[in-house]
């Protein structure tokens, strides 16, 4: 895929973006409901992001300002079938500099299952996936009880 992204005039420019573009897109669901905060926050960050950066109180994440949002930012991680989707890739800027942020949308959804479980049923494209996270974490392990 091209890394060549153009301005949007609304939120359903979105859904050709999507892995599984008709299984995804509906109403009150992550996507068709992140779309539509991203594009009516129009040339800023949606009031949520900015509200929960902000309450972190760390310099580096007050007082952001876009630069721009990527939608389905495509990551290419060793192991699986395919690249991994970032619902939104943020570039922001503040008096300290620069910030790259990723986005993980949801709804009603979980972030996934719990590690443990994703292990316990994880094909060898997904294990490899697992152990590559750990090298980029520079981790030998991740707790069990967080969302894959």
């Amino acid at each position: 895929m091209k890394r060549i992204y153009v301005p949007t005039q609304n939120g359903s420019e979105w859904q050709r973006l999507l892995a599984k573009p008709v299984l995804h897109w509906k109403m009150g669901k992550s996507a068709m409901t992140a779309a539509a905060s991203w594009e009516s926050a129009a040339d800023a960050l949606p009031p949520e992001i900015a509200k929960l950066l902000e309450s972190s109180h760390v310099e580096d994440l007050v007082g952001l300002k876009l630069l721009a949002a990527i939608p389905e930012w495509e990551v290419a991680l060793e192991g699986g079938n395919t690249a991994s989707h970032t619902d939104v890739l943020a570039l922001a800027r503040n008096d300290q500099g620069l910030c790259v942020f990723a986005v993980e949308a949801k709804v009603d959804e979980d972030f996934g299952p719990l590690l443990k479980d994703k292990r316990a049923e994880a094909s060898s494209g997904q294990s490899d996936r697992l152990k590559s996270l750990h090298s980029i974490l520079g981790v030998s392990h991740l707790d069990d009880n967080i969302r894959y």
